[in-house]
């Protein structure tokens, strides 16, 4: 904090022109006075206005009177207040060179200027190269592969002068032959290059400035294993999350490993050929980031991946911008906060220096901007400081508003405390029902004020009386008898709160929680109604099929279904787990999970089962084993199996290749219902 104050004040002493004390002015500065960039990047650099003593005016008009008329432009401008602004200079037109220039401010018929200088220079080589084994640099002049897979290839390049590119100087690599050769960027800046077939082709880096440089690629790899086709249908899908996408691959050898860069919902997986074919369906994540995502298939050693473009809804919106703190070298990340008009908060997003908010509902917005580092005020769009003082922004659906940024900045005084963490935390259920509630600060805070400024409600909006203990920037308060069981609770901190220097919370903290049910047994469990709250401990996990999970308890004498957040459990856990009860489609009862915990490991036999036992509604969620013939024709996804006790129970499998109409099988997985008992298969043997 020191440091960067020593800073801010050497930034106002070289401000120009300087300011007489006690006289309405203003002060007019840069950021960085200075910038090298590759001809044909754009060159940014944030304009700095301070406005001092009560100065005011209609509006501060910015140029650069020596660039080429249009090359030069400023967001936002004019200026009315203590802000910022975003120079940016497109170099396309420019000779390379060094360009000693002004940033001029006309108000109110006075002019003031800040010089700034502009090297713009050419790319002098691009070098190519990837680590061995060992994670040595090694130089490429050409590269020789020689099965199906994946290398990675950085792209380096220098100017004329021989000093590094700029970590924002994008260097693009691409494929003269996209048909055995495909090239992605990845996040870390480097490329991953795809072999798919044989033959030779270059990969080709070109820097902003159209600098180019090529290496060869000879591709000569074996017939096996080799992925000889994938596909993804559709191949771009909006952000929606409501269209099906279907993945297939075919091998020559059986596929061993299939990956998705994103997250599927809903997904389902069939194997054919003895696992030499592919089939996969699933759905995107509703509001997903756009972009292009990486299907993979790996067969032994050999490796393909093909891409899913996701594209923003044509229903929604997005928003683009970035965020500058006048201050050097400060953190540019924080939170983007979205208000309605009723200055009601409606969204957030985490950002770093430039962001892209997608999947944005149509409406209008005002937007504030929270800095991460707290030496940095938060800001309203544009350069305001209050949701009153802020503009509108208008998203429509199928656009994209551009240009949105925010130039935070050290406040006048101490920052005023927030609240860092809970306990228990937003919507967090399953919460014991003794518990004490605990906040801590950013600061430490004066405790005689938070008595007054705490409140927790129940259901009905009746306080609950708390007793208050405050030390330094942790505040508890225990509530005077233990809270009701599977009810939710309201939390609120108010302004009225205040640190030890007498500043208040900037605006009210609100959060919610759901006690426990006082249930312990799955039995119990599910004759709770949805929506009520569960916390369970002990509980094996018997089936886990990624988008849903069994678990029952250890002496078999109950089970359940889990959806959710299951990813922390697997076949065979003991877990504790926390959520919320419901009720699917079909009638089976089930636990919304929010937080799993694997404790432990254990191994419970299937419960052997006839057709007809398994029609009562006690063995739901059960691990059972069950023996009998294939009734029917196979289905996409499923099979009729009667042991000759009833008409049948319903399978859902995805091993049907072996299987026809008569094979006498066994199966073993857990006991749901869809308005009828089915049984969710693990395993699907032949008996004979």
């Amino acid at each position: 904090m020191r440091n960067r104050l020593s800073q801010l004040m050497l930034l106002l002493l070289v401000m120009m022109p300087a300011v007489c004390a006690g006289m309405p002015d203003y002060a007019l500065g840069l950021v960085d006075s200075s910038l090298e960039v590759l001809h044909g990047q754009a060159a940014d650099l944030v304009v700095r206005a301070d406005f001092d003593d009560g100065f005011t005016t209609s509006g501060i008009d910015l140029h650069v009177p020596e660039a080429p008329l249009g090359s030069a432009s400023f967001t936002p401008a004019p200026l009315t207040r203590s802000c910022g602004s975003l120079l940016r200079i497109n170099t396309g037109g420019l000779t390379p060179g060094i360009y000693n220039w002004h940033v001029t401010a006309t108000s109110d018929g006075a002019t003031k200027s800040v010089p700034f200088t502009l090297k713009v220079t050419t790319t002098g080589e691009l070098e190519f190269y990837t680590f061995d084994s060992s994670h040595d640099k090694v130089t490429l002049s050409s590269l020789a592969l020689t099965a199906q897979g994946v290398t990675a290839v950085y792209v380096q390049g220098r100017d004329v002068s021989g000093y590094q590119f700029r970590p924002d100087a994008r260097i693009a690599l691409t494929s003269a032959n996209p048909g055995i050769l495909v090239v992605y960027r990845h996040p870390g800046g480097y490329y991953r290059v795809y072999a798919i077939g044989n033959g030779a082709t270059f990969l080709t880096a070109t820097a902003p400035d159209g600098y180019s440089e090529s290496i060869p690629v000879s591709i000569d790899m074996p017939s096996e294993p080799r992925i000889t086709d994938m596909g993804v249908n559709p191949v771009t899908v909006t952000n929606k999350g409501d269209e099906m996408i279907v993945f297939t691959a075919v091998s020559t050898s059986p596929i061993t490993s299939i990956a998705y860069d994103v997250t599927l919902v809903d997904d389902t997986a069939y194997w054919f050929d003895d696992g030499r074919s592919y089939i996969g369906t699933g759905y995107v994540p509703e509001g997903l980031r756009p972009g292009s995502y990486l299907y993979t298939v790996q067969a032994g050693t050999a490796l393909r991946v093909s891409p899913l473009n996701v594209v923003n809804d044509p229903s929604r919106g997005r928003i683009r911008g970035a965020a500058y703190p006048l201050v050097p070298n400060a953190p540019a990340g924080g939170r983007l906060e979205l208000y309605d008009s009723s200055g009601a908060r409606v969204g957030q997003a985490d950002i770093g220096r430039e962001f892209d908010v997608t999947y944005l509902a149509p409406g209008t917005y005002r937007l504030r901007f929270t800095p991460s580092d707290q030496a940095l005020r938060p800001q309203w769009w544009p350069n305001a400081d209050s949701f009153e003082s802020a503009s509108d922004v208008v998203v429509l659906a199928g656009s994209v508003v551009e240009g949105i940024y925010f130039f935070p900045s050290p406040p006048d005084q101490p920052p005023p405390p927030s609240i860092v963490s809970t306990t228990p935390s937003d919507a967090e259920v399953g919460v014991d029902r003794t518990t004490s509630i605990a906040v801590t600060f950013s600061k430490p805070m004066d405790a005689s004020t938070l008595q007054g400024a705490f409140r927790v409600t129940d259901s009905q909006g009746v306080p609950v009386p708390c007793a208050v203990t405050c030390d330094g920037a942790t505040a508890v308060f225990s509530p005077a008898t233990p809270l009701a069981v599977g009810m939710p609770f309201d939390c609120i901190v108010t302004t009225g709160a205040t640190d030890a220097e007498g500043i208040s919370l900037e605006q009210d903290y609100s959060w919610s929680f759901l006690t426990a049910a006082d249930a312990s047994l799955l039995s119990e469990t599910r004759a709770l109604a949805d929506g009520i709250s569960v916390s369970l401990t002990g509980k094996i996990v018997h089936l886990h099929q990624g988008t849903f999970a069994y678990i029952e308890e250890p002496n078999r004498s109950s089970g359940m279904r889990l959806q959710g957040s299951i990813a922390g459990a697997s076949d065979g856990s003991v877990v504790s787990l926390k959520g919320v009860m419901a009720t699917a489609q079909g009638g089976e009862r089930y636990v919304d999970v929010r937080t799993i915990t694997a404790t432990g490991s254990a191994v419970v036999e299937p419960l052997g089962a006839m057709n007809r036992t398994l029609e009562g509604r006690m063995m739901d969620g059960l691990g059972v084993v069950v023996w009998g013939r294939v009734s029917e024709p196979p289905m996409l996804d499923s099979f009729i199996l009667s042991d000759g006790s009833d008409g049948g129970v319903t399978v859902f499998t995805s091993y049907l290749f072996m299987l026809g109409e008569g094979s006498l099988v066994s199966v073993t997985g857990a006991a749901g219902w869809r308005s009828g008992r089915v049984i969710y298969a693990e395993t699907v043997t032949a008996q004979e």
